[in-house]
C-alpha cells in the first residue's frame, strides 16, 4: 500500500513540475534567452554589457518564447534609448534592429514580426 502511494504522489509531483515548467515557459522568458538576447546586442553594439543597460519587454501572448523586443542604451542614461527587436531563427537569438525609428517592413517580412509587436513599418 505504501509503495502504491508513493508511486502515486511522485506522478503527481512529476505532473505539477511539468505544467509549472509548461507555463514558466510560455509566460516568462528564460534567463537562458535574456542572457544570449544580451550577448547578441553587446555583439552588434559592439559595446561592454556593462556599459548598457538592456531591458526586456515580456508578453507570452505575442512572443512564445520566438520573438523580443525591449530597450538598450548606455548605463549612464537615466532614460531613452533604443527599441531592439529579435527573433529566434533556427534555436538562436538574432537582433533584428536596434532602432530609434521604425523598421523597414522587409525586416518585419523576413523575421515574420507579429503585427501587434511591430505596429508600423516603412518601405
Amino acid at each position: 500500500m505504501k509503495k502504491k502511494l508513493g508511486i502515486v504522489l511522485l506522478i503527481i509531483i512529476l505532473i505539477v513540475l511539468g505544467i509549472e515548467a509548461y507555463y514558466f515557459s510560455r509566460n516568462n522568458m528564460l534567463q537562458y534567452d535574456e542572457d544570449a538576447i544580451s550577448q547578441t546586442l553587446v555583439q552588434k553594439s559592439k559595446i561592454p554589457l556593462n556599459q548598457l543597460r538592456i531591458t526586456f519587454i515580456q508578453d507570452p501572448t505575442v512572443f512564445h518564447g520566438l520573438y523580443a523586443t525591449g530597450q538598450v542604451s548606455s548605463a549612464k542614461e537615466i532614460r531613452g534609448g533604443n527599441t531592439w527587436y529579435a527573433a529566434k531563427v533556427e534555436g538562436k537569438w538574432i537582433i533584428v534592429v536596434i532602432s530609434q525609428g521604425p523598421l523597414s517592413c522587409d525586416q518585419v517580412k523576413t523575421y515574420k514580426l507579429p503585427e501587434n509587436v511591430i505596429n508600423t513599418c516603412i518601405d
